[in-house]
């Protein structure tokens, strides 16, 4: 799934998931994550900023020159855009939420170099 926005229209394209996706983006959806599947109840994401992010719970980000920076260095494509449509910095923000040292989810945001733990509602 890509979410972007460069200006004007915001654009949401899942044409290429099999899976049905759920997506939030009120202030504070990131919240309604678990971040441990493994414990009950509820915990928050402890933002390590970027650093490794491969421990629960964490949530974590690179930042790239550009898209295909982005998709040499992570390996898989960034669907939705392409290098000869936006230009820009890309930022991948990844979540882990179970005991292995992989990423779980991720996001990309264009244009949004420096994130902050601030920027989120963990």
């Amino acid at each position: 799934m890509a979410i972007w926005d460069v200006g004007g229209t915001d654009t949401i394209d899942a044409s290429g998931d099999a899976t049905d996706q759920i997506i939030d983006l009120s202030p504070g959806s990131l919240s309604g994550i678990d971040a441990d599947l493994s414990q009950a109840g509820h915990q928050s994401f402890n933002f390590v900023g970027k650093s490794s992010g491969n421990s629960t719970g964490d949530l974590s980000y690179k930042t790239f020159g550009n898209i295909n920076a982005a998709e040499k260095s992570l390996g898989f494509d960034i669907d939705g855009l392409d290098q000869s449509e936006y230009n820009g910095q890309v930022t991948v923000i990844f979540g882990n939420n179970d005991d292995d040292k992989d990423a779980d989810f991720a996001f990309v945001i264009y244009g949004t170099p420096n994130i902050d733990v601030s920027d989120f509602i963990l």
